[in-house]
């Protein structure tokens, strides 16, 4: 149990860390200029698709190696 402990104390910490980074980014950047965040909210899941599609295309050019 305790190097289960060690193993997954950590990223378990970092993990909230970065999320509520996260939601307070996001917090502030819709206070501070909404449209301009909706914007770029909007454009996110094509963003996704394309790092996907990338990701998707190297992975299959590593193995032809």
């Amino acid at each position: 149990m305790n190097k289960l402990q060690e193993g997954i104390g950590e990223k378990i910490g970092m993990f909230i860390f970065f999320v509520t980074i996260f939601v307070a980014s996001l917090i502030n950047a819709f206070v501070h200029g909404w449209e301009l965040t909706l914007v770029i909210m909007a454009a996110m899941p094509v963003r996704e698709q394309r790092a996907f599609l990338n990701r998707t295309f190297m992975h299959s050019l590593y193995l032809r190696c």
